[in-house]
C-alpha cells in the first residue's frame, strides 16, 4: 500500500489523525454517543502501534531493497527482521532530535495510519468477509 500509493496513504492517515479525535469529542459531548466514543477511541489507541510497526517495517524493507538491489529473489526472514530492526533504531534515534524527530515520527504515524486503515477497510469490504459474517 505504501508503496503503490503513498500520497494516498499520506491523506487517508491525515484525515483519521485529524478527525478521529475531533470525532471521538462530539461524541462524548452527547451523552448517548459516550459508549460510541469510547469504542472509537478504543480502536484508535489499537491503530495507533500498529501504524508506527507498519511505517517501521516498510522502511526498513525500503532501505534493505536499495542496498541489495542486485538479488532478485526474495529477502529471507532473517534479512526482513534485520532491515527492521535497524530501521527502527534508526526511528529511535531520530526521535532524540528535538523537532524533526517529532516531524518524522508524526509522518511515520500518519503514513502507518493510512495504510493499515485502507487496508482495513480493504479487506471487511471484500465479498468474503460480508459473507462469512452473516
Amino acid at each position: 500500500m505504501l508503496s503503490d500509493r503513498p500520497w494516498h496513504a499520506l491523506g487517508i492517515g491525515f484525515l483519521i489523525t485529524v478527525l478521529g479525535p475531533a470525532l471521538i469529542a462530539l461524541l462524548f459531548a452527547c451523552v448517548f454517543g459516550i459508549p460510541l466514543a469510547l469504542l472509537v477511541g478504543a480502536i484508535y489507541a489499537a491503530l495507533a502501534p500498529l501504524a508506527m510497526a507498519v511505517s517501521i517495517y516498510w522502511s526498513g524493507q525500503r532501505v534493505g531493497r536499495a542496498l541489495m538491489s542486485d538479488s532478485e529473489e526474495r529477502p529471507s526472514l532473517g534479512s526482513r527482521l534485520l532491515w527492521t530492526a535497524i530501521a527502527a533504531v534508526t526511528f529511535a534515534i531520530v526521535a532524540l532530535i528535538p523537532i524533526a524527530g517529532g516531524v518524522v515520527w508524526l509522518l511515520a504515524f500518519v503514513f502507518g495510519l493510512g495504510a493499515v486503515s485502507t487496508q482495513m477497510w480493504l479487506a471487511l469490504s471484500r465479498q468474503d468477509a460480508v459473507a462469512a459474517l452473516q
